[in-house]
């Protein structure tokens, strides 16, 4: 799986537990791309039998992409944890959290899952569900803030009939003399 498909279907999760539909004008906004981007990635999913979708309809996860859905969501609230211990802020280990849950080897993340163990708990590392549904409201109401729907481009005003054609165009006169 690809780091696009998994950031796709990871937002996909998150809207379902935001309890908000999949649809994909929203998961869009959510990753502030444009939605023919987020239609050929609903249909790579597809294809993983990741995803299902009627025509025009919301995306749902199969469960297999549940399963690979919160894998992805857990990974990357454990680099989460594992960097806020390191000393970084929330919000940079957020976004560094995001960019790590795709390289990291399943070895170096056996390590850092023993490594936040060993400091918060075993429970720290395991599924908290409250945790990750507060996490994924705060990250969809956020994208939604972030990236508001744009209002409507503003038309172009007709010339009134009333105005004559000689008030409508600029008077030569009104230009800089700088061809003199």
């Amino acid at each position: 799986m690809t780091k696009s498909q998994e950031d796709y279907i990871e937002t996909i999760y998150m809207l379902f537990l935001a309890k908000r539909p999949a649809r994909i004008r929203d998961i869009a906004r959510c990753l502030n791309v444009k939605t023919p981007s987020v239609v050929k990635a609903v249909s790579e999913l597809k294809s993983l039998g990741l995803v299902i979708q009627e025509p025009y309809g919301s995306v749902e996860l199969t469960e297999a992409g549940f399963d690979t859905a919160k894998n992805v969501l857990l990974k990357h609230s454990l680099l989460k944890k594992f960097l806020i211990l390191l000393g970084v802020t929330p919000e940079i280990a957020d976004e560094d959290a995001c960019k790590m849950e795709h390289i990291l080897s399943a070895e170096t993340l056996d390590r850092i899952t023993e490594f936040v163990t060993e400091r918060l708990g075993k429970s720290a590392c395991q599924e908290n569900s409250d945790e990750l549904i507060r996490e994924a409201v705060g990250i969809v109401t956020d994208s939604f803030t972030k990236h508001p729907r744009k209002p409507p481009k503003p038309r172009k005003q007709k010339v009134e009939s009333t105005q004559s054609a000689e008030s409508a165009v600029p008077d030569a006169r009104d230009e800089s003399t700088s061809d003199q």
